[in-house]
């Protein structure tokens, strides 16, 4: 399954719906209306690209707010740094991708 979104170069497509997801049964058929269209941009990957560093973000967002007084203590007096401290809480909260 792939999921294509289009943008056209000239501003307006007849046959297909700007921005719409269209959900193919392989890239081949994505490729073939871009083929059939000359007009269209396949913008998904910027798409995903765009989502995975908002999804990476909001990740680290809610782990600092976890943080508490007593780590960040510690952080203070030199014990831990704040990497080691993020990287914990990372771990807790189940997002592995954080090193």
């Amino acid at each position: 399954m792939y999921v294509a979104i289009y943008q056209s170069k000239w501003g307006y497509n007849p046959t297909t719906r700007l921005g719409k997801l269209f959900i193919f049964s392989c890239r081949g058929m994505a490729i073939y209306m871009c083929e059939v269209n000359i007009d269209l941009i396949d913008v998904s990957f910027w798409l995903r690209h765009f989502i995975n560093i908002v999804r990476k973000k909001v990740q680290l967002n809610i782990a600092t707010r976890k943080i508490s007084l007593h780590e960040l203590f510690k952080i203070k007096l030199g014990i831990k740094t704040f990497k080691i401290v993020l990287k914990e809480k990372m771990n807790q909260l189940g997002y592995y991708w954080f090193k």
